[in-house]
Protein backbone atom coordinates (compact mmCIF):
# COMPACT_ATOMS: atom_id res chain seq x y z
CA UNK A 1 0.00 0.00 0.00
CA UNK A 2 1.11 3.69 -1.22
CA UNK A 3 1.18 6.15 1.24
CA UNK A 4 -1.28 8.86 0.32
CA UNK A 5 1.08 12.26 -0.38
CA UNK A 6 -0.11 14.88 1.96
CA UNK A 7 -1.24 18.11 0.27
CA UNK A 8 1.55 20.93 1.16
CA UNK A 9 -0.37 23.73 2.47
CA UNK A 10 0.00 27.31 0.62
CA UNK A 11 -0.79 29.18 3.78
CA UNK A 12 2.22 30.73 5.79
CA UNK A 13 0.45 30.86 9.66
CA UNK A 14 1.70 32.30 12.39
CA UNK A 15 -0.20 31.74 15.47
CA UNK A 16 0.25 35.83 16.98
CA UNK A 17 -1.90 35.89 20.19
CA UNK A 18 -4.48 34.62 22.16
CA UNK A 19 -7.24 37.23 23.31
CA UNK A 20 -8.79 36.52 26.58
CA UNK A 21 -11.60 38.34 28.32
CA UNK A 22 -11.42 37.85 31.76
CA UNK A 23 -13.90 37.53 34.76
CA UNK A 24 -11.56 39.41 36.75
CA UNK A 25 -9.13 41.64 34.91
CA UNK A 26 -6.79 42.64 37.56
CA UNK A 27 -6.39 38.91 39.07
CA UNK A 28 -5.61 38.26 35.36
CA UNK A 29 -3.33 40.60 34.66
CA UNK A 30 -1.42 39.63 38.16
CA UNK A 31 -1.09 36.02 37.26
CA UNK A 32 0.07 37.12 33.81
CA UNK A 33 2.38 39.05 34.97
CA UNK A 34 3.83 38.29 38.09
CA UNK A 35 3.08 34.33 38.10
CA UNK A 36 3.92 33.82 34.58
CA UNK A 37 6.34 36.60 34.08
CA UNK A 38 5.28 37.72 30.72
CA UNK A 39 6.93 40.97 29.92
CA UNK A 40 4.00 44.13 29.39
CA UNK A 41 4.00 44.97 26.28
CA UNK A 42 1.36 47.75 26.45
CA UNK A 43 -1.85 48.39 28.32
CA UNK A 44 -5.10 50.77 27.46
CA UNK A 45 -8.07 52.14 28.48
CA UNK A 46 -9.77 52.45 32.02
CA UNK A 47 -12.48 51.33 34.18
CA UNK A 48 -15.14 53.16 32.24
CA UNK A 49 -14.29 51.89 28.91
CA UNK A 50 -12.83 48.79 29.46
CA UNK A 51 -9.37 47.92 30.19
CA UNK A 52 -6.63 46.10 28.39
CA UNK A 53 -3.19 44.65 28.31
CA UNK A 54 -0.64 42.85 25.78
CA UNK A 55 1.98 40.30 27.60
CA UNK A 56 4.92 39.47 25.13
CA UNK A 57 5.62 35.20 26.18
CA UNK A 58 8.24 34.86 24.40
CA UNK A 59 9.56 35.96 20.69
CA UNK A 60 6.54 36.35 18.45
CA UNK A 61 3.99 34.85 21.01
CA UNK A 62 1.60 37.30 23.01
CA UNK A 63 -1.18 37.13 25.53
CA UNK A 64 -4.34 40.15 24.95
CA UNK A 65 -6.72 40.38 28.00
CA UNK A 66 -9.11 43.06 27.86
CA UNK A 67 -12.67 43.68 29.86
CA UNK A 68 -15.33 43.11 28.03
CA UNK A 69 -16.77 46.78 26.86
CA UNK A 70 -19.74 47.71 24.18
CA UNK A 71 -18.65 50.43 22.48
CA UNK A 72 -17.39 49.23 18.81
CA UNK A 73 -18.82 49.14 15.21
CA UNK A 74 -17.01 45.77 14.43
CA UNK A 75 -18.04 42.25 15.56
CA UNK A 76 -15.48 42.45 18.47
CA UNK A 77 -17.69 41.47 21.09
CA UNK A 78 -20.47 40.31 19.50
CA UNK A 79 -18.54 36.98 17.81
CA UNK A 80 -14.92 37.76 18.54
CA UNK A 81 -14.93 36.09 21.74
CA UNK A 82 -16.14 33.60 23.38
CA UNK A 83 -16.70 34.43 26.97
CA UNK A 84 -13.70 33.46 29.39
CA UNK A 85 -12.43 31.06 26.92
CA UNK A 86 -9.60 32.09 24.79
CA UNK A 87 -9.84 33.33 21.15
CA UNK A 88 -6.87 31.94 19.01
CA UNK A 89 -5.62 34.72 16.49
CA UNK A 90 -3.82 33.33 13.46
CA UNK A 91 -1.82 36.23 11.54
CA UNK A 92 -2.15 35.53 7.44
CA UNK A 93 -0.31 37.47 4.44
CA UNK A 94 -3.73 38.76 3.61
CA UNK A 95 -6.84 37.94 4.98
CA UNK A 96 -9.10 38.40 1.61
CA UNK A 97 -7.04 36.24 -0.10
CA UNK A 98 -7.08 33.48 2.39
CA UNK A 99 -10.68 33.66 2.54
CA UNK A 100 -11.17 33.90 -1.09
CA UNK A 101 -9.66 30.57 -1.29
CA UNK A 102 -11.97 29.07 1.51
CA UNK A 103 -13.54 25.99 0.41
CA UNK A 104 -16.38 25.65 3.27
CA UNK A 105 -17.24 28.63 4.64
CA UNK A 106 -20.19 26.56 7.02
CA UNK A 107 -17.84 27.78 10.54
CA UNK A 108 -17.53 31.42 9.55
CA UNK A 109 -19.28 33.76 12.22
CA UNK A 110 -18.00 36.66 10.89
CA UNK A 111 -16.73 37.41 7.01
CA UNK A 112 -13.70 39.72 6.73
CA UNK A 113 -13.80 43.51 8.01
CA UNK A 114 -11.78 46.02 9.55
CA UNK A 115 -11.81 45.86 13.49
CA UNK A 116 -11.44 49.02 15.56
CA UNK A 117 -8.00 48.38 16.16
CA UNK A 118 -6.45 48.75 13.12
CA UNK A 119 -6.48 44.41 11.71
CA UNK A 120 -8.75 43.32 9.41
CA UNK A 121 -10.16 39.86 10.33
CA UNK A 122 -12.35 36.43 9.70
CA UNK A 123 -13.82 34.90 12.52
CA UNK A 124 -14.53 30.97 12.64
CA UNK A 125 -15.99 28.99 15.07
CA UNK A 126 -14.13 24.91 15.76
CA UNK A 127 -16.66 21.67 15.97
CA UNK A 128 -16.33 22.38 19.78
CA UNK A 129 -16.79 26.04 19.57
CA UNK A 130 -13.46 27.48 20.19
CA UNK A 131 -12.79 31.06 18.56
CA UNK A 132 -10.69 31.56 16.02
CA UNK A 133 -9.37 35.17 14.37
CA UNK A 134 -7.61 34.49 11.07
CA UNK A 135 -6.53 38.73 10.58
CA UNK A 136 -3.86 40.59 8.36
CA UNK A 137 -2.67 44.19 9.11
CA UNK A 138 -4.48 46.66 7.37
Amino acid sequence: MMARKRKQNSVDYQIDHVFISPNDWEKSRSFFEEVLRFELNGHWGDLDAGRGASFKAGNNFHVVIAEHHESTSDHSKTDGYNGVRPTIYLKVNDVDIWFSELKNTNSVLVKPEDTHWGIRWVILSDPDGNIWAIFSEK
